[in-house]
């Protein structure tokens, strides 16, 4: 089973967050508000091709949040591991993306 990450606002200061979980094997789905941040993004770091995909939402936004983090759990499956620009998440349980938004 692949192991997969959530970053939520995975553009900005945690791009090299997402460089050294794609080496360590994860598949990174990286939250952020801009499409065109994602993609300066994968521009600066190196990641193999297919190993990070972008969820579009405001982490601020309930709904946007919800149903990002649901689209990336049916893509890819659950999260093995979560951060922020705060804190890091351990295992993510399945409810999280149902329920974290409330």
């Amino acid at each position: 089973m692949k192991k997969h990450a959530l970053v939520i606002g995975g553009t900005g200061m945690l791009k090299r967050v997402i460089e050294s979980l794609c080496k360590e094997g994860f598949h990174v789905s990286a939250m952020g508000r801009s499409h065109d941040h994602f993609a300066k993004m994968m521009e600066e770091i190196s990641a193999p091709e297919g190993k990070v995909s972008f969820i579009q939402a405001d982490y601020y936004s309930p709904i946007q949040f919800q149903e990002g983090l649901i689209q990336a759990v049916r893509d890819r499956g659950t999260f093995d591991l979560g951060m922020d620009e705060k804190r890091c998440f351990g295992k993510l349980p399945v409810a999280f993306a149902v329920h974290s938004a409330r």
